[in-house]
């Protein structure tokens, strides 16, 4: 049941950020295989959204992540969305380098 819930508020969150920028689901993390509800990355600010989105287009003024839940999370549900957080972090900050496929 609480999966059709995700996927209504991840569609509902691609197309409401889509007029702002690049947007991508269930975006894997590198770290044990962690998935990222929605990722945003804004287009550049030359372009306007067609209508406002108020603290939603606040919120996605920058790259960021959303986690979705149905009910309000559990310690270990923040503690698992706070990692994604600083595993994305981290490899945005720090990508790994590209590898020859001859090495």
């Amino acid at each position: 049941m609480h999966f059709r819930f995700d996927r209504l508020v991840k569609a509902l969150l691609r197309k409401a950020l889509s007029t702002l920028g690049e947007v991508g689901t269930e975006v894997e993390v590198a770290v044990d295989a962690q998935r990222i509800d929605v990722l945003f990355h804004p287009r550049p600010l030359n372009t306007r959204p067609l209508f406002d989105l108020g603290l939603l287009g606040r919120m996605a003024a920058t790259p960021c992540l959303f986690e979705v839940f149905r009910d309000p999370p559990r310690v270990e549900q923040r503690r698992d969305a706070l990692r994604k957080l600083l595993s994305w972090h981290h490899l945005e900050l720090h990508p790994p380098a590209k590898r020859s496929p001859f090495a």
